[in-house]
């Protein structure tokens, strides 16, 4: 189910991306790139490096599940909006026009409707990856026919950096309902002090890691607004989706396995280890498979995909789609 659902937003999302792109052009797409990439670097901010730890918890205790559910989500829901503060707070200093500003705001709004992810690590919990997943083909169709439908309106920038926001808020309904719908218990009431004193604790060294992930992954983007031009922005954002386009892989294995592998540990060290290195195997072929294909015909993808304004990107792809190697590690 998680593959169906990361194979569906692969599909979707990279076609609808790449006709976004060639439709706002590589100077109004650097713009938009550029206010998704700082927001981005806030993301870790609103996890607290929870998510992980939560599921963990749940697979160890699932008698507790609400009582973590319910201390994960008022955790990420203040976090989420002192994160959002701050957004706004430094982006009024630096932003140079008023329409980033705006861009800005209403992408980091998105932020607090993300405390309603606490509902995923129940289902991967408990191996039901399929809700999640069914929720999530759910609010991507509706989405992905929004961005189609703007596209052939020849709507302005600001329409597709609101539906930023909308897919957020459509994320955490359609949470929301299947959760009800399957009769579990609210845990908007469960906050337990001491577990969250121990999640944050714990959680720290995870916020501080991908806290340096969103860095690596974004500042490029931020720097380059800076110190060249948008439609620099533009040219290596595209590279930067094509490249991103197959981190669905490791994500899809680590979130399937990770129940998995925690039990292991449970009942053998050999097995755990054993498990543990085929996974690590798999990942760093895989990546670099779709690294040697991705620099033999680079040129060829940008001249069927996207029009003549981004084919300078094709050089750039070249040398970024290495990096996929040590991110799927």
């Amino acid at each position: 189910w998680l593959f169906a659902e990361q194979f569906l937003r692969m599909v979707v999302g990279f076609f609808v991306g790449v006709w976004l792109a060639r439709y706002l052009g590589p100077e109004k797409y650097g713009l938009f790139s550029y206010a998704l990439a700082f927001v981005a670097l806030f993301q870790g901010l609103t996890k607290l490096g929870l998510d992980q730890l939560i599921v963990r918890d749940i697979v160890k205790e699932p008698e507790k599940s609400t009582e973590y559910l319910g201390t994960a989500f008022w955790l990420k829901l203040l976090a989420s909006f002192l994160t959002f503060f701050v957004i706004l707070f430094i982006s009024y200093f630096i932003s140079d026009n008023i329409s980033v500003f705006v861009y800005i705001v209403i992408i980091a709004a998105g932020y607090i409707f993300q405390s309603f992810e606490v509902i995923d690590f129940y289902y991967q919990a408990t191996v039901n990856a399929k809700y999640i997943s069914i929720r999530k083909m759910l609010q991507l169709t509706f989405t992905s026919l929004l961005k189609i439908y703007l596209i052939i309106k020849n709507a302005d920038l600001f329409w597709f950096v609101f539906i930023n926001l909308i897919d957020a808020i459509s994320l955490a309904v359609f949470s929301l309902y299947i959760y009800k719908k399957h009769k579990l218990p609210s845990f908007f009431r469960s906050f337990e002090k001491n577990k969250a004193k121990s999640l944050l604790i714990e959680g720290f060294p995870l916020l501080l890691s991908s806290i340096a992930i969103m860095l690596y992954m974004r500042t490029d983007q931020i720097m380059i607004k800076y110190f060249i031009n948008d439609k620099e922005v533009g040219l290596y954002s595209v590279v930067v989706k094509l490249t991103e386009l197959w981190y669905f892989i490791p994500m899809i294995l680590v979130n399937s396995l990770f129940p998995s592998i925690v039990n292991a540990k449970k009942n053998s060290l050999d097995l755990y280890y054993n498990r543990l290195s085929k996974l690590f195997a798999f990942l760093i072929i895989t990546a670099t498979t779709i690294s040697v294909i991705i620099t033999i015909f680079s040129n060829n993808i940008f001249s069927f995909l996207y029009s003549d304004n981004y084919l300078g990107a094709s050089y750039i792809l070249k040398i970024s789609i290495w990096a996929s190697v040590f991110v799927f590690i």
